[in-house]
């Protein structure tokens, strides 16, 4: 495997990513663990303990300390995570991509812990940051969820288009 979150699997003599021919009949698509998993692998206290080695390999790249704060969120140190993710904002090499993604990786993690004005104050960074309206809608009915405006989260959700994804997120 290389990197340490995110394996993917190379050939043992060379180092090079195996790639084989492409199935059009065949794609997987892996969207997480079932949480009787993620218990028996210490998933969470895993990936947070990569990614930090990850980040002091790379001494602190923009990617590497998005993928510390999405690490602190999912484990609950939604403090770390923040500061991590704007860490990841302000850092030297971020693209657009990467901040679009650490903004959304912060509201999320500002949203447990009731900073909803900080949260609001991120959302307006994202909106003129963003390329695609649902990343930030789908935040925004977060935000509004989480300080029980209900209606407004509810009427959010109910503009989202039939088909769109936040796939890329940028």
């Amino acid at each position: 495997y290389i990197h340490r979150l995110h394996e993917q699997v190379v050939d043992r003599v060379d180092g090079h990513l195996l790639h084989g021919e492409p199935l059009e009949i065949l794609r997987i698509l892996h969207s997480g663990y079932i949480a009787q998993r993620m218990i028996v692998k210490q998933k969470l206290a895993r990936n947070l303990h990569l990614a930090r080695l990850s980040a002091e390999d790379t001494g602190s790249t923009a990617a590497a300390l998005i993928n510390v704060g999405r690490a602190e969120r999912s484990a609950g140190n939604y403090e770390a995570a923040v500061e991590s993710l704007r860490a990841a904002v302000d850092a030297v090499g971020a693209t657009r991509p990467m901040r679009v993604l650490a903004m959304k990786t912060m509201i999320e993690a500002l949203l447990p812990l009731r900073r909803f004005e900080e949260a609001r104050s991120v959302l307006g960074e994202l909106r003129r940051l963003s390329t695609k309206a649902v990343t930030v809608s789908q935040v925004e009915a977060a935000i509004r969820f989480y300080d029980l405006d209900f209606e407004g989260a509810l009427a959010i959700v109910h503009a989202f288009p039939e088909s769109e994804t936040d796939a890329g997120v940028v």
